[in-house]
């Protein structure tokens, strides 16, 4: 293959010509060498002539008549607005004048016929050109002429050019025809393809190949087709004609490429404008205004279109007229209208659907074209009620509440015209309302409710505020008056008191640890602040599980513990102290009522206690046997640092493993009793051991014996 390109050195329009000469290297004389292939570059502006093909070829025998004219298109670009002025001439490099045009002006779109004077004109390549001239440019489109030797095969087609046309959702064009003829000797052996530039396969040849004796012809059939995925647009392609001799070798006259433009059009389709509409009514009030909607045609249609509008099942939507005729350069109006009559408050969705046939052959055109229209019915004007419907506030008797003011919003709704005027009312010397009035168009508008409290004894207030709105002529409207209530607790002023109080605490301990609880009260209405703090001089191992504490309610109460832990400390020993316990009013910052309390305290550890597990011990045993020993449990049942003592045993063949001991509270001393018979014979004896502790009397353990 052999490739081409133009260097891009051409800055300027116009048209630029150049040949590519191919030419056999074989040192004896080829056949058919050189060959030329003539190259034509136009630089365009934006609005240009358009010439199709770029390139004619035309073949014909020696001494036989011309070869048929070919009929060319000279168009202007799509970008051009009005149509072209163009001159033509016509120019040949050899042969003298063979070259004709059969118009050298005109107007854009015109179809000129090219065609060729054989009159004194040999075998051989003859080349030339048609130069076109407008305002803007020029454009070049070379021409090629091959005569034949009649011996010899020469491909001749009957066509340069080839249009057709198709509408998106109808059938194809009819197919066109070419005519291949062998206008030489010989044998010619022709093959015919189809290709596209783009847009997919729409272009077909059939037949595809051939066989033609001397000027014999065959008629071959162009078609295209329209597919699915096409576009509106103009598609190009080209009909490619070779032919061969009985050697296989290319004749003259090929190839013969046949440009084909398929223009793509349109499909016929209605539309309405705008695609949505918008009403608003008032509930009582006359229908509004009805809006126009426009209904053209677009696309390629041949014949006016008979349109209907259907409104559906809306009984409130009109189309006023339903039905009409609409021409393909015309358009025709239908008016959207409401019925209000029976709408309650709300919004409405409905649809007007336009649809279209044809008004000749009745055929459905188009997709249907859907217009939404809204439709928001609103309420007379009308006074909204307020963002809430209570206000509550508490104050301590004297003060004024904290905050002193709080705000809420009120509005209006509906169709409301020009300024509506709000404005609040009240009664109560202690309440008060800011601002005094509002004026509003639309939405809604704040106000702060005020109450002074400070003058007014303890007990519950109630009062409101009324609010009334009336519009530009002084008329009430809708809803008015809306009222917010108001409650005010004025509460007493928090008081503390505390039990036990007088009395005072007394805490019995043997040993550990033990707790006792105060109640800290708020008799009053308000809350309060409470601190606990035990007296000087407390002993260490007295403390407290709190000592303070917030917001206690009226009406509350806090426990607080006093909490002692008697390990360690000597029993049957008694301390004093005292806690005090005071209160702050948080709203005020004073002292509350009654505050501060002292509570005395006494705390008791119980003294030491003895006791034994057993007061009679009793032994039997054979003579010269020892029995074995027995103990005593001794232990101390009261406060720490229990000590005793064990006295001498009143007979010698009874002793004691341990005499004395020192105890803590449930603290116990095994006391072990041991016996000796040594030397002694049958019969019954008696001894006793007196236990004397440090707190409480002695008591005597009594021990028998039995010798067998």
């Amino acid at each position: 293959g052999v490739s081409s390109a133009a260097s891009d050195v051409y800055k300027r329009q116009g048209t630029y010509s150049g040949v590519v000469r191919f030419t056999s290297r074989q040192l004896a004389p080829t056949r058919d060498s050189p060959q030329n292939i003539y190259v034509s570059l136009t630089i365009v502006p934006q609005c240009a002539l358009q010439i199709t093909p770029g390139v004619l070829s035309f073949t014909d025998v020696y001494l036989q008549p011309g070869p048929a004219a070919k009929t060319i298109n000279v168009n202007a670009a799509q970008t051009c607005s009005t149509p072209l002025r163009w001159n033509a001439i016509a120019t040949t490099n050899n042969g003298e004048r063979w070259l004709h045009i059969g118009n050298t002006s005109g107007t854009t779109p015109s179809l000129p016929a090219v065609s060729i004077n054989v009159e004194g004109l040999k075998p051989g390549i003859y080349s030339g050109s048609i130069i076109f001239s407008w305002s803007a440019g020029t454009q070049t489109m070379p021409v090629t002429f091959i005569m034949g030797q009649p011996t010899a095969p020469i491909l001749l087609t009957s066509l340069a050019l080839m249009n057709f046309s198709g509408i998106i959702g109808q059938p194809g064009p009819p197919g066109q025809a070419i005519t291949i003829t062998n206008s030489g000797g010989g044998t010619l052996n022709w093959q015919a393809s189809a290709a596209t530039n783009f847009g997919g396969a729409w272009l077909f040849v059939a037949p595809s190949a051939g066989t033609l004796a001397s000027h014999q012809s065959k008629t071959v059939n162009v078609t295209v087709i329209i597919l699915n995925d096409l576009m509106p647009n103009t598609y190009t392609g080209m009909v490619t004609i070779t032919g061969t001799d009985a050697s296989g070798h290319p004749v003259l006259g090929s190839p013969q490429n046949i440009p084909v433009n398929f223009i793509v059009l349109a499909p016929c389709t209605i539309a309405g404008t705008p695609s949505a509409l918008s009403f608003a009514g008032v509930v009582g009030q006359p229908d509004p205004l009805a809006q126009p909607a426009t209904i053209t045609t677009s696309g390629t249609c041949t014949h006016p279109l008979h349109w209907t509008a259907s409104t559906g099942n809306a009984a409130w939507l009109t189309a006023t007229p339903s039905a009409g005729n609409v021409g393909i350069n015309s358009t025709a109006t239908t008016n959207i209208g409401i019925r209000l009559a029976g709408l309650g408050v709300n919004t409405y969705i409905g649809r007007v659907t336009i649809t279209a046939i044809d008004s000749v052959t009745h055929l459905s055109v188009g997709t249907p074209q859907v217009i939404i229209v809204t439709l928001t019915v609103q309420p007379t004007c009308t006074l909204q009620t307020a963002s809430v419907s209570q206000k509550n506030f508490s104050a301590e008797v004297g003060t004024n509440p904290n905050p002193t003011s709080r705000s809420f919003t009120i509005g209006i709704t509906g169709a409301c015209q020009r300024s509506i005027t709000i404005t609040p009312t009240v009664t109560q010397n202690w309440l008060t309302v800011s601002p005094s009035s509002a004026v509003i168009t639309g939405g809604s508008t704040p106000f702060s409710v005020t109450v002074t409290s400070a003058s007014l004894v303890v007990g519950a207030y109630n009062g409101a505020v009324s609010i009334a709105a009336v519009d530009s002529k002084g008329i009430t409207i809708t809803g008015s008056p809306q009222t917010v209530n108001v409650a005010l607790a004025v509460l007493a002023a928090p008081s503390l008191t505390v039990n036990p109080a007088l009395n005072g605490l007394t805490i019995n301990v043997t040993s550990g640890t033990t707790s006792q609880a105060i109640s800290i009260n708020n008799t009053g209405g308000e809350p309060l602040n409470w601190t606990v703090a035990l007296g000087s001089g407390v002993p260490s191992f007295v403390s407290l599980s709190a000592s303070a504490g917030s917001n206690l309610l009226g009406g509350a109460s806090a426990a607080d513990n006093v909490i002692v832990n008697a390990s360690g400390v000597p029993g049957g020993t008694s301390y004093t102290t005292s806690l005090s316990v005071g209160a702050i009013d948080p709203i005020t910052g004073n002292i509350v009522a009654g505050s501060p309390i002292t509570i005395p305290i006494t705390i008791n550890i119980a003294p030491p206690a003895m006791q034994l597990d057993t007061s009679t011990l009793a032994y039997t045993t054979s003579a010269g046997v020892n029995p074995q020993a027995q103990s005593v449990n001794l232990t101390n049942i009261g406060g720490d640092g229990l000590t005793w003592s064990a006295g001498p045993p009143s007979q010698p063949w009874l002793t004691l493993g341990l005499n004395k001991g020192r105890n803590n509270y449930q603290q116990t001393s095994i006391i072990p009793f041991n016996v000796d018979v040594t030397g002694m014979t049958s019969g019954s004896y008696t001894a006793t051991v007196m236990i004397t502790p440090s707190v409480g009397a002695a008591q005597t353990v009594t021990v028998t014996l039995i010798i067998t």
